[in-house]
């Protein structure tokens, strides 16, 4: 599996305090009213120093995060926002929302900064009860429809452990009708230390498929895009295929995402508190080759190996293996038996014979060949020829298959079937689309 020299993205917590003390959140151990006092020692040079390393390691996304990032005062934060824009590094946010203000409003929409918020249920005493904040709801709704009547493009996640799955299709129509562009359910990780009987809380397989069922029937309903955001081992459903839309997301820890600590502390993943260095002191690329693929370590040592979608699904998630079973590479607790099926989405392979690349596509040299960029969710590995062929032709309006095999004519290997798998490439990773 093909592992490049620095993270494609990065989660960047630019606090660990929060105006919210959520049950499930892995940064539990602040207090009630310690956001209050500690946002003033926000270090805004640091959090400069930490861009200009990730600038220099050529990442292509960071995701603000905390923490709550709007504790952060915002003469810190358009500095922080500017730098990353002006030197071709895309910016995006998660936040709770709840301290949101006009100022902020405008901030938003002068960088066109998109927000993943998180939406605890559609019950306000539940709602509030997780945040451990009386009147965090009616908040929340207020602030989203500020956001949202302003333009502000907002995407929800709800967390969602057994309490709360039967709420999920409800929770996700509440925040459709306050105007959120997209919707996500995920369950819950089991980080926080406080919770004691994680047993009784997380998800099992027919959990998953009733979250699962609830997205279908939102995006069914109100055409609202859906998705999740924990990788869900694929053998963990009865019928894998009826949710493959669902099932895109693995497990990137240390492949091609990490995070980075308020301390500037690098780790595989934000969930965790081993670090794999500092970035303050070190160079990113430097650490990035001291650290590994959670994914591809899990895989060579499982009985993933023998499951014919094990290089899409990646056995699930490595945080919820640590706790449920006690070891990093341990087994996701709703991981059943290996496929020995593909589902139709991973054999999707049509005759492609034009492209058309979206617009503003970034790239990175790799020894591999190269990454071409769209956005965080929109990326893919190409060989040398690849890349620097569709650099250079990045500026037409449509590229066809004749047009690369023709630059590669001294090439052996670039043909009709070569052309092909490289279009299907580019489109499937979204990175282009089919000219008709």
């Amino acid at each position: 599996m093909i592992r490049p020299k620095s993270p494609i993205s990065l989660q960047i917590e630019l606090t660990d305090f929060c105006n919210h003390n959520c049950v499930h959140c892995y940064n539990f151990w602040r207090t009630d009213d310690s956001w209050k006092k500690e946002a003033d020692k926000v270090n805004g040079k640091k959090l400069l120093d930490i861009a200009d390393k990730i600038i220099d390691a050529e990442v292509f996304h960071v995701v603000l995060t905390g923490g709550e990032p709007l504790v952060v005062p915002l003469h810190m934060l358009e500095p922080l926002v500017k730098k990353y824009r002006d030197n071709n590094v895309s910016v995006s946010m998660n936040s709770n929302i709840t301290l949101v203000t006009p100022e902020h409003v405008d901030f938003l929409k002068k960088y066109g900064l998109g927000i993943l918020t998180s939406i605890i249920s559609s019950d306000e005493n539940e709602f509030d009860s997780v945040t451990q904040k009386k009147g965090s709801f009616k908040k929340f709704n207020d602030k989203l429809e500020l956001l949202t009547k302003n333009d502000i493009h907002v995407s929800a996640n709800m967390v969602v452990d057994k309490s709360r799955v039967s709420k999920v299709y409800e929770t996700g129509k509440l925040a459709y009708s306050l105007g959120v562009k997209g919707f996500c359910a995920t369950r819950m990780s089991p980080s926080n230390e406080n919770i004691k009987n994680y047993k009784s809380a997380v998800l099992d397989n027919n959990d998953i498929t009733s979250m699962f069922d609830q997205l279908l029937a939102l995006e069914k309903n109100f055409g609202i895009p859906v998705a999740t955001l924990n990788a869900i081992p694929y053998c963990a459903l009865d019928n894998p295929e009826k949710y493959s839309s669902l099932l895109h997301r693995s497990c990137m820890a240390g492949l091609t995402s990490a995070g980075v600590s308020s301390k500037g502390e690098l780790r595989s993943c934000q969930h965790f508190n081993t670090s794999g260095g500092n970035v303050l002191s070190e160079n990113i690329r430097d650490i990035w080759d001291k650290m590994f693929s959670w994914r591809q370590e899990y895989i060579s040592q499982s009985s993933c190996k023998s499951c014919i979608e094990c290089t899409h699904c990646g056995g699930g998630c490595r945080e919820n293996a640590l706790k449920m079973s006690g070891e990093l590479f341990g087994e996701d607790s709703v991981k059943r038996t290996p496929l020995t099926k593909r589902l139709s989405s991973s054999n999707a392979t049509e005759n492609i014979d034009a492209i058309k690349i979206y617009p503003r596509m970034k790239y990175r040299n790799e020894e591999f060949g190269g990454i071409l960029f769209k956005n965080a969710g929109a990326y893919g590995f190409v060989d040398l020829f690849s890349f620097e062929t569709i650099k250079n032709l990045y500026s037409r309006d449509v590229i066809t298959q004749n047009d690369i095999i023709e630059i590669g004519s001294n090439l052996p290997f670039v043909n009709k079937q070569y052309t092909n798998n490289l279009f299907n490439n580019l489109v499937n990773n979204k990175i282009a689309y089919k000219e008709n």
